[in-house]
């Protein structure tokens, strides 16, 4: 994983963990090695905008529209955050021109249309500049007829979901891994389809609204028997199984160039000898893996099995706990380890005592 992966990563984990800081921080830290990402810029203006750095939010909303290139995701969600960002700066004209531009290239946004009622309920007007020329004069009569419904949606949306779904993702090897962001959504309510192509989730909100986020098509294939997701009380997390191990997703959807690990299994390397009759090291390599590992090696294999598919709470639970009670403890509970140190638990009959040099 490259450094800028490694600051990404952690500014996802902290906002995860509402450390909006610390997030921003790490986030800051990628765009310095990458200043053209626009992506980066678009996670830094959420995280400006949930410690009410509204203006600091707005410009990296702006910097991400002019970094998007004509990328429709990043330019519609870069003109919400903006958006909100003038509503809360109460620049509510600026606010709806944004909010507009959004609607005009994601016009199935429910989410969208309850924040431009609420910048015309503050005075904004809709201008020339701002309405697409697909946006008729009839079709706005019937959205002013709607006006109302959209209000009490916007009370329910906000008493149950008072901030934007949106999702994040990382990968290893093995996993593409999406966290969807959302809070105490029940499992029955959550319908996910999986192809080689394409992952498709539906989620039936207590509004009666639907949430939807479609993937199709993947940069690379998956293998849909293999893929998984888990409803947590603070998110959907959905791990996608690589088609290819060891292949780099440079992007979630569309055309990405393929870059495959040398050691993965369609890959294999050879090794050079001068020895007449060459051995097939490949063979050999299987068989010492198949090898079951027995005593500490056994545990160690154990302990990497689990870490490696562990959420990243479960990892930080794992290593805390494990290097705290100098290896006598094994806790993959964030919640419960996160608030304290591990103290040494020795076996039954045995005593802990200091190493003394």
């Amino acid at each position: 994983m490259t450094t800028i992966d490694s600051f990404i990563n952690l500014g996802n984990s902290n906002f995860v963990d509402e450390d909006f800081k610390n997030a921003k921080e790490n986030y800051t830290r990628a765009i310095q090695l990458e200043p053209g990402n626009s992506d980066i810029y678009l996670k830094r203006s959420n995280a400006n905008f949930k410690l009410k750095e509204y203006l600091d939010s707005k410009n990296d909303a702006e910097a991400a529209i002019k970094l998007s290139k004509g990328n429709t995701d990043i330019t519609v969600k870069a003109n919400f955050r903006k958006g909100i960002a003038f509503y809360h700066l109460k620049e509510y004209q600026q606010a709806l021109d944004s909010f507009i531009i959004s609607e005009n290239l994601a016009p199935n946004n429910n989410e969208t249309k309850i924040w431009i009622s609420k910048c015309l309920e503050n005075g904004a007007v809709k201008t020339a500049e701002s309405l697409s020329s697909k946006r008729t004069e009839e079709t706005n009569k019937v959205a002013a007829s709607n006006n109302l419904q959209q209000q009490t949606e916007e009370k329910k949306v906000e008493q149950i979901f008072p901030s934007r779904i949106r999702h994040e993702w990382y990968q290893d090897d093995n996993f593409v891994t999406i966290s969807v962001f959302i809070k105490n959504v029940k499992k029955d309510t959550v319908t996910i389809d999986f192809t080689e192509n394409s992952l498709s989730l539906l989620i039936k909100l207590p509004t009666q609204t639907d949430f939807t986020l479609e993937l199709e098509p993947l940069s690379h294939k998956i293998a849909p028997s293999d893929s998984k997701y888990s409803v947590l009380s603070t998110k959907i997390e959905i791990k996608l199984k690589k088609a290819i191990y060891g292949t780099k997703w440079n992007t979630l959807e569309g055309e990405d160039k393929l870059v495959t690990n040398l050691a993965s299994a369609n890959n294999k390397p050879e090794y050079p000898s001068s020895a007449k009759n060459k051995k097939d090291w490949n063979k050999i390599e299987k068989e010492v893996t198949d090898e079951k590992p027995e005593g500490e090696q056994a545990l160690n294999a154990l302990f990497q099995s689990i870490y490696k598919d562990a959420t990243p709470e479960t990892q930080k639970a794992m290593i805390k706990s494990f290097t705290e009670s100098g290896g006598t403890c094994l806790s993959t509970n964030w919640d419960e380890v996160g608030k304290k140190k591990v103290e040494i638990s020795p076996p039954d009959g045995m005593v802990a005592r200091k190493y003394d040099q």
